[in-house]
């Protein structure tokens, strides 16, 4: 019965396992043998504690003591201590282990031991004693792999991983978790195991992926009885409802764990999940004396219990609400506990104690030593993000900083200073396009991935061209997709110095010249432009970022109904109306106000938010002005001066995709404007072909049709011959072509994260050096697109600026919906 017990266990059935011991227990009861059932409780303990049952497993624990001896005491001591651990109480689990491990070395059980180092490794990370842990992994995983031992290589190898994301290395732990797969049979999951993916995800900021392992790993652990995990991934739910600023969602889980952990009798956990409903409590906007008297009782009470992190949290919740509410004294205790930890351990707890840092010092009226504090955690959020390999989770890395950033922008805003203003939103912008590109290890399963992905892909597309639904391709696209976007995340970043730099204001205006600077901002939900012209610095005032997004809207929606050309001449007609509407309206509440100081002059102009989608040329003052659209000042300032990727370029190439008719035509359009300029249209449009005649090309263009993914951006794609290619390949580029034109739909379309940061093929590009790239952001009729395109190369060829040349082409072509990025 133990055995069929254990085999119940490792299925994920607790509680028939429960049933077939306790049945066990009677038997060997009836029939006298005190060992036996002493053996059966040992078996018990761990079930009891999985079912979360912790006072019953101790109780086990304590009736089977007086009947074992030697080993089997040895293997008593390990079950107690975890059922230890799991009730918060780390002290008594690790004496525990350390009994445990003295009694089972006489006997060399490799398989006892291998469970001992590891559950004592994860209680050595729950208390930060990393170097520790890391031994016991070594020295357990060693032991499971000489004795093929899957299940604890398995497991040993996955607590490397919960120990590296304690210890704030995000990329190691992704390698761990993954490289732990291969000693699990195919096709199975531990699902607690999925906890620790979670919450590396949410530790990379990625939500919606989060989501998907804990819903995952809530209805296995529900399905399978463990009722002592289900309620520490609700822990994990409610972190991510205050990531994804739903602060009633995350008060209602977080709730619901407090009363389950309270039933199971685990304190630490209690005062956990309390911490995170009183932090949705102040998400919410709440604000009084005793919401501050319970935050700081939760601080106290997470470090006495051993949650060292989330009592930093706590305290700079309590100092910041004291600080609001006027309390002074408490909130300089509260901030000063927090600062301590600005110092060491993961970001996510780095960054919010600078931002302590930053309000103890207000508290004393010490504006300059504030903003000193939340550069110093910028940079530490930068630092964090150099580590990072893969391109979605360096452009959410940002997304730690949000809180020091806003604090630098409204301190400066309100002391009303343009330039000091305008140096701190660059402080913060596009960070992540500014960072050399970290491409993806030469890795032949990578490699083989992307090649299959890409056949996939094509094949799906031309069953869906024959009207025929192909499930099984369909699964197969999502399961390499997955594939991909984790293999890539397992590469570190160069790691050291971030790249934040701060804006010279001197070199600025002399590469500006005659120019216009218009940079826009959100402060407050509303918005803000800084223009720097002719040397002089100035803020202005407009309108709310929610007005300009649904005139923006409405505009892109008029724009696809009059490129696509459905429906009748009057709704046609209706379109054109609404595109001069909308555009008129976004003209006075976005230029009206800077016309009097950027005059006629050429602009360089920074969006902010969803206004990167704007096809900013459809707007009356912009229309026939040389304009160049840039992540941000800093990144136009590093093209502009021309340090970007200095490289010895080949010439121009033109390249056309599959399925647009005008495509090869335009291709030899193009190609007669450049010397040698080097052609791939037809069969000979292929992935491997583009890749090699793009890299270090002068100028490029191409004419293909193009994908923006807002699921996963890392997944927009440009279609070719022998299907799409992604900027997971493009990211392959040695050298990105120093001037691009993607004739194509949508291919500027980006996604844009805390920080302004942007993701999307047109980012890819950026990133990789281009510095000027002219793209769509709406869909343009392919007549249209080849007239202007015509026209543009002619003028471009011609020793025109890029900028001027697509001002001219639009023009005379009245072609809307093209973007001149970059240095113009």
């Amino acid at each position: 019965m133990r055995v069929l017990a254990l085999e119940s266990r490792l299925r994920g059935d607790a509680r028939q396992a429960e049933r077939l011991l306790r049945d066990a227990i009677e038997h060997a009861d009836l029939a006298g043998s005190q060992r036996r059932a002493a053996q059966a409780r040992l078996s018990l303990v761990p079930v009891l504690a999985d079912l979360g049952r912790l006072p019953d497993a101790l109780a086990a624990a304590r009736a089977a003591r007086p009947a074992l001896h030697g080993v089997e005491l040895g293997q008593l001591e390990t079950q107690r201590a975890l059922a230890l651990s799991r009730a918060g109480r780390y002290a008594e689990a690790l004496r525990d282990y350390d009994r445990a491990l003295r009694l089972l070395r006489p006997g060399g059980d490799a398989e006892w031991t291998c469970r001992v180092l590891s559950n004592r490794a994860a209680v050595l990370g729950y208390l930060g004693h990393y170097p520790a842990a890391r031994r016991d992994l070594q020295v357990a995983h060693q032991l499971a792999t000489d004795n093929r031992l899957d299940i604890y290589a398995f497991r040993t190898k996955h607590n490397l991983g919960f120990v590296e994301l304690r210890s704030g290395d995000l990329p190691a732990a992704l390698r761990s978790f993954a490289a732990a797969e291969q000693w699990l049979p195919a096709g199975s999951v531990e699902a607690s195991s999925l906890l620790d993916v979670a919450e590396a995800y949410l530790t990379g900021r990625l939500v919606h992926e989060a989501r998907e392992k804990l819903e995952e790993a809530i209805e296995a652990l529900a399905a399978g009885g463990f009722a002592v995990d289900v309620p520490e991934a609700e822990v994990l739910l409610a972190r991510l409802h205050l990531l994804d600023k739903d602060p009633d969602a995350a008060a209602r889980v977080a709730t619901g764990a407090a009363a389950q952990f309270r039933q199971q009798r685990r304190p630490g956990w209690t005062s956990l999940a309390h911490h995170l409903a009183l932090h949705a409590r102040v998400d919410r906007g709440e604000a009084d004396r005793g919401l501050l008297d319970q935050l700081r009782r939760s601080a106290g009470q997470l470090r006495r219990r051993g949650w060292a992190h989330a009592a930093v949290h706590s305290h700079v919740l309590a100092g910041d609400l004291a600080r609001r509410l006027g309390h002074t004294r408490i909130a300089r205790t509260e901030l000063d506990r927090a600062s301590h930890a600005r110092q060491r351990g993961p970001i996510a707890v780095r960054a919010p104690a600078w931002y302590a840092t930053a309000l103890r010092r207000l508290v004393d009226d010490d504006v300059g030593g504030a903003l000193r504090a939340a550069r110093a955690g910028l940079r530490a959020v930068d630092e964090f993000a150099a580590t990072l390999g893969a391109t979605d989770l360096r452009v959410r890395a940002s997304g730690w900083g949000e809180d020091l950033a806003t604090l630098g922008v409204q301190l400066t805003k309100r002391a009303g200073d343009a330039w000091h203003y305008l140096t701190w939103v660059e402080r913060w912008r596009a960070n992540a396009l500014r960072r050399p590109p970290v491409r993806p290890p030469h890795d032949g399963r990578l490699a083989a991935d992307l090649a299959h992905l890409r056949r996939v892909t094509a094949e799906l597309a031309a069953s869906s061209a024959r009207g025929v639904v192909s499930p099984k391709l369909a699964a197969e696209q999502v399961r390499l997709e997955r594939a991909i976007r984790d293999r890539s995340r397992i590469a570190s970043g160069p790691g050291g110095q971030g790249t934040s730099t701060t804006l010279d204001r001197g070199e600025l205006q002399a590469q500006l010249g005659d120019r216009a600077l218009v940079e826009l901002t959100e402060y407050d939900g509303a918005l803000v432009a800084v223009t720097v012209v002719a040397g002089r610095c100035r803020l202005h005032e407009l309108c709310t970022l929610t007005e300009a997004t649904a005139e923006m809207d409405a505009l892109r929606f008029a724009l696809h109904r009059l490129a696509r050309r459905h429906g009748s001449r009057a709704s046609l007609a209706a379109a054109e109306a609404g595109v001069a509407h909308a555009a008129g309206r976004l003209d006075t509440l976005l230029l009206g106000p800077l016309l009097p100081y950027i005059g006629d002059r050429e602009v360089v102009l920074t969006p902010t938010g969803a206004l990167h989608a704007l096809p900013w040329s459809a707007l009356p003052n912009l229309r026939d002005r040389p304009l160049s659209v840039a992540p941000s000042a800093t990144m136009w300032l590093s093209a502009a001066r021309g340090t970007r990727r200095r490289a010895r370029r080949r010439g121009a190439v033109v390249l056309a995709g599959p399925g647009l008719e005008h495509a090869p035509r335009e291709a030899r359009m193009v190609a007669r404007h450049y010397q040698r300029a080097r052609q791939f249209t037809g069969r000979r449009a292929t992935v491997s072909a583009a890749l090699g005649a793009l890299d270090r090309a002068d100028v490029a263009h191409i004419a293909a049709h193009g994908t923006f993914r807002s699921d996963n951006p890392q997944f927009s794609a440009l279609d070719l011959a022998d299907g799409p290619v992604t900027v997971y390949d493009l990211e392959h580029l040695e050298v990105a072509p120093r001037r691009l034109v993607l004739s194509s739909c949508d291919t500027a379309l980006s996604a844009v994260h805390a920080g302004d940061e942007l993701q999307g093929v047109a980012a890819a590009f950026f990133a990789l050096g281009t510095t000027t790239l002219v793209a769509s952001v709406t869909p343009v009729a392919d007549d249209e697109t080849h007239a202007v395109m015509t026209r543009f190369h002619r003028l471009l060829a011609a020793g025109s600026p890029p900028g001027q040349a697509l001002a001219d082409a639009g023009t005379s072509t009245g072609t809307l919906g093209f973007v001149c990025f970059g240095v113009g």
